[in-house]
């Protein structure tokens, strides 16, 4: 998802990936699933088939650790943030105080480079490259998403390259 934010001449695109569960919903669908394991392996267990029991149990854990992971996953961030002069590019969590990554590029050295595969067999991938970096962009995002990305980017004023430029998106 994309949202742009304009403060004078100056732009911030901040990308997040999709989420359509919160960590609220993601917990009470953990509980139903961990209800219905448990109840068909205590049943298991009454019967006599007692060894089931780990393997719920682990499957359980499995299942909620998993699912914690993805749904931390989908609270990360990147923001970049375009001025006259350079371009900011932060990585880090949604909330803000994490942040892992802060980069300012200048804006004179700097292209937009999307590399697109010969078949569209995986999705463009966005890149701001400068001589001393090179940083791959909204690598989560959907491929409506990293269009609109590199609309936004071109629109800024920055120059890009795609790779099959004579194709239509």
């Amino acid at each position: 998802m994309i949202s742009t934010d304009y403060q004078g001449d100056d732009v911030m695109i901040t990308l997040t990936p999709n989420r359509s569960a919160s960590w609220s919903h993601t917990k009470y669908l953990m509980a139903i699933m961990v209800f219905f394991v448990m109840v068909i392996a205590l049943a298991w267990g009454i019967v006599g088939a007692w060894v089931i029991l780990p393997f719920a149990g682990i499957e359980v854990g499995l299942l909620a650790y998993i699912m914690y992971r993805v749904s931390q996953a989908t609270y990360r961030s990147e923001t970049v943030k375009v001025t006259a002069n350079e371009v900011t590019y932060v990585r880090g969590k949604l909330s803000g105080k994490s942040q892992r990554s802060y980069i300012t590029l200048s804006r004179d050295e700097l292209h937009i480079d999307v590399i697109e595969t010969e078949n569209n067999w995986c999705l463009p991938d966005i890149r701001l490259i400068t001589p001393e970096h090179t940083i791959s962009v909204g690598s989560f995002l959907n491929l409506p998403d990293r269009q609109q990305l590199t609309d936004l980017l071109r629109d800024c004023g920055i120059p890009h390259c795609r790779t099959h430029w004579w194709k239509e998106r």
